[in-house]
């Protein structure tokens, strides 16, 4: 769970499981990627430009899903 969305420069991912985590903009470019463990996890993203991101989250367990977050 990636919460608040949209956010302003705070994210906190909550994770079931150790992962991956990859960070796109719209347009496909990476601007992040970091392991991460399982639990809360708050990553600060003050310096990405407003705008639609993608979260793709990658482990052992679940495979790998995306999800779309916007930062104002």
């Amino acid at each position: 769970m990636l919460y608040p969305n949209p956010f302003n420069t705070i994210i906190n991912i909550s994770l079931p499981f150790d992962s991956k985590i990859t960070v796109t903009d719209s347009k496909g470019t990476k601007v992040s990627e970091s392991n991460y463990y399982k639990g809360e996890n708050t990553l600060d993203l003050k310096r990405f430009e407003s705008g639609v991101y993608y979260f793709l989250i990658q482990n052992k367990q679940m495979g790998m899903f995306t999800k779309k977050v916007v930062k104002l």
